[in-house]
């Protein structure tokens, strides 16, 4: 038989019981926890490459300024061997190198006197300049007139480990891709690399250093 007193009890049982509230609230916080992980390793990955790039930037420049004469195929040949510096086969499709000399011409002038793009398929273009235009620098870098530094700039498409996922969660706003770009600058050891020797014939460039 239904009484007022006996609902009002089976009310208090139902409302009270706490059974199952962990579950619930668990629900809500899982979303938030695990996308706290994705982003931290989605980080973590970021700063990875990021430094693995820097790293390799200037092992080129490294290689490339140890040489007394430079021809633009020796160029080309340091800037295929990235894939193996960071250990990444992706970099040949996603990637791009390019090697340029500036030379100063006096104060706040400067110029491209060559450049060198290549050992990776990516759509990139120098914030230097371009060959024979005048030399865009960086405001820590000064070059005096008459001296030539070398710039190896690197260019890689990085896509995040989870952007698929996070484009279909939240469109492509948040979606981690873009072009990282590192540069590292060197001086020649031995000559100052203004010009590249012309394939073929070693008495051109580099004030004749360019090997027999």
């Amino acid at each position: 038989m239904w009484s007022a007193a006996g609902a009002g009890r089976r009310a208090r049982r139902f409302f009270g019981d706490r059974s199952g509230i962990g579950a619930v609230e668990f629900a809500f916080v899982a979303p938030v926890i695990i996308m706290l992980i994705l982003a931290t390793t989605e980080l973590g990955q970021y700063i990875l490459k990021s430094q693995s790039l820097g790293m390799a930037a200037g092992r080129v420049g490294d290689l490339v300024t140890r040489e007394e004469g430079l021809s633009r195929e020796q160029v080309l040949e340091y800037a295929g061997a990235i894939k193996q510096i960071i250990g990444s086969d992706d970099f040949e499709p996603n990637g791009r190198v390019i090697v340029s000399a500036v030379t100063g011409l006096g104060p706040n002038a400067h110029r491209v006197a060559w450049q060198v793009s290549g050992g990776g398929e990516l759509e990139a273009t120098s914030s230097i300049g371009r060959q024979g235009e005048r030399a865009s620098l960086p405001d820590n870098v000064t070059i005096g007139e008459g001296e030539t530094l070398i710039a190896v700039e690197l260019f890689y498409y990085y896509e995040g480990l989870f952007s698929g996922m996070y484009e279909n969660l939240f469109g492509n706003g948040l979606t981690p891709v873009g072009v990282l770009r590192k540069t590292a600058w060197f001086r020649g050891r031995k000559t100052d690399l203004e010009q590249l020797c012309v394939s073929g014939n070693p008495g051109t460039g580099n004030n004749g250093n360019c090997g027999t």
